[in-house]
């Protein structure tokens, strides 16, 4: 393919053979790995191509002439996990039309099955994901718990502080009560003690 076309050509064609059950090829005469060399055209191509695309550069000519029959470049991505993130790298091999899988349904031709290997990894990648939240949740609910847990060994820390307070201040109560021989004794204007039962 030398020319460029619009995605509602690639798809029509590509219905057309499906239809007939050909499986059709997109041949190109140069390919890059480098995505931001690739034209839209491109693209539109493998991206409904099983993520794989052919080339007959000078590397399958040779190739081709050398073994007695076509040979391409295939090109096709390959997907792995990062984290909770799903990318991809192109590769490229060799293959002659023969080594190449031909799918029946739906048909599609391709040299590596980029589109299983992306689904698959598409569910691990939700396992993760969900993995990932859940352990959020069981992180957030163990915070949420040690906090609780501190916020109560605080509470009583302060209320022996309270306590223990009250114990000194009902003992000096009694102290100046009978000091001076009289209760409540003079700088009380309350009785410290039934503050204790409180």
């Amino acid at each position: 393919q030398i020319s460029k076309d619009f995605l509602s050509v690639i798809v029509a064609r590509t219905i057309f053979y499906a239809e007939r059950g050909i499986h059709l090829i997109w041949v190109f005469a140069h390919f890059s790995s480098d995505e931001e060399q690739h034209l839209f055209f491109q693209k539109d191509v493998y991206y409904n191509r099983n993520f794989n695309l052919f080339v007959l550069d000078d590397e399958a000519m040779t190739a081709s002439k050398a073994r007695g029959k076509l040979h391409l470049t295939c090109f096709y991505q390959r997907f792995h996990l990062e984290g909770l993130e799903l990318h991809h790298s192109w590769h490229s091999e060799l293959a002659a039309l023969d080594e190449l899988t031909y799918r029946r349904d739906p048909v599609e031709v391709f040299f590596y099955d980029s589109g299983a290997e992306k689904k698959r990894l598409e569910g691990d990648l939700a396992e993760r994901m969900e993995a990932a939240v859940k352990e959020d949740e069981e992180r957030r609910a163990q915070e949420e718990q040690a906090q609780q847990e501190a916020l109560e060994v605080e509470q009583r820390e302060r209320h022996r502080r309270q306590f223990h307070a009250a114990v000194e201040d009902a003992v000096q109560f009694i102290k100046d009560g009978y000091h001076h021989g009289i209760f409540p004794p003079p700088r009380y204007d309350h009785d410290p003690i039934p503050i204790m039962h409180a």
